[in-house]
């Protein structure tokens, strides 16, 4: 049963992000441009209304991963859903790599490795290991009573030598729990990019790096795909895939492929359904390609036909730094530099047409930065 002073907390939080005004800070604008953005092309049936409310909502559940990171009673009320019945004795037996994604309480994957007493090492990005590596592993420490220094492990995603690394650690019989929607690899540039593939994602492309693909099927490690998910702020679901064995006799470039597409088809629908609780919208727009327009046929009537003029929020939005005001589009993710003048009038409800430069008002126009109502 859930304590009171944890349902306390989360209401506390609740109610914290639902009010929170992210006008005012100049961050979190920006930020909430680019989330408008790839919800704009990956979720276009997404009213852009609702956009910001999303955007507050994945604060609040990025906030309450990290919340219950380390309340490993949480475990007690989370549903395990087609959890195939030996899949942990299994995984004593054969370490897997467990690939999971940024969605719900993501980190609670690691209590339940803990509360079951499997070795495992984490792969993620450097700058994680920086800011929380020591938190991990006094975690894991505490919860395992001590006893276990060995069966927890850190792995930069970002080291030429991570490869290596995981399997080494897949020899010790330790499983590797892989975030496969995050937006870090090993290697340089050339070595990333050779190791990347497209993929059709949602409503447009993306490409994701396959090196877990090689990985499962040079070390014929079978792979165990899992989400986590909340159907209320209080009802935490942690939902498995079956378990996806190598094919020895397939080309591993080909496997490695298929298993990316398996991978981000599972995902998906619990992507769709619950959009505010996927923290990857965050950097998302670094490996999307635009390869379905976003339609912008409704926009375009004629400008001298009417004086009610708007910014055109659906396809554009407005940020600024300490130093500069931008124009954001949204469809192509470019930024554009414009005046403290032009940044006000587009911010005011009503477009007053004598107050923008002719020539700059057709421009504005023209790509349906401004509309008509």
């Amino acid at each position: 049963m859930l304590s009171k002073n944890y349902i306390r907390q989360l209401d506390l939080f609740c109610r914290h992000y639902a009010s929170l005004d992210i006008w005012k800070d100049d961050k979190l604008a920006m930020q909430y441009n680019i989330v408008s953005a790839s919800l704009l092309n990956f979720l276009p049936d997404i009213d852009v209304n609702r956009h910001e409310s999303i955007y507050r909502s994945l604060l609040l559940h990025q906030r309450l991963s990290v919340f219950e990171q380390d309340r490993p009673a949480i475990l007690e009320n989370v549903s395990m859903e087609n959890l195939a019945a030996g899949t942990w004795a299994a995984i004593k037996q054969h370490p897997a790599i467990i690939c999971t994604y940024h969605l719900g309480s993501y980190r609670l994957i690691n209590l339940l490795l803990v509360k079951y007493n499997l070795p495992f090492s984490l792969v993620i990005a450097k700058s994680v290991i920086k800011s929380q590596g020591g938190t991990y592993a006094a975690l894991h420490n505490q919860i395992s009573g001590g006893n276990n220094d060995g069966d927890f492990g850190l792995i930069d995603a970002e080291e030429p030598t991570a490869a290596i690394q995981m399997l080494r650690s897949l020899k010790k019989g330790k499983s590797l729990v892989v975030y496969v929607d995050g937006n870090t690899g090993s290697g340089s540039v050339a070595r990333q990019k050779e190791n990347s593939c497209p993929l059709s994602f949602l409503h447009q492309q993306i490409s994701v790096r396959k090196g877990i693909g090689f990985l499962a099927h040079a070390s014929n490690t079978p792979v165990l795909p899992v989400i986590c998910y909340r159907k209320s702020v209080t009802a935490i679901a942690l939902k498995f895939h079956d378990m996806i064995y190598p094919h020895q006799n397939m080309d591993r470039n080909t496997f490695a492929q298929t298993l990316m597409e398996q991978l981000y088809d599972f995902a998906s629908p619990f992507i769709r359904a619950y959009p505010e609780q996927w923290e990857a919208w965050l950097y998302l727009h670094k490996v999307a390609n635009i390869i379905n327009p976003v339609d912008t046929t409704h926009e375009m009537r004629h400008l001298y036909q009417s004086d009610n003029l708007v910014f055109n929020d659906r396809l554009f939005g407005l940020f600024k730094t300490s130093t500069a005001h931008y124009l954001f589009n949204k469809a192509s993710y470019m930024s554009y530099p414009i005046d403290k003048h032009l940044y006000a009038l587009l911010q005011n409800p009503r477009i007053e047409k004598n107050n923008i430069d002719v020539n700059l008002l057709t421009e504005l126009y023209k790509h349906s930065a401004i509309i008509t109502t």
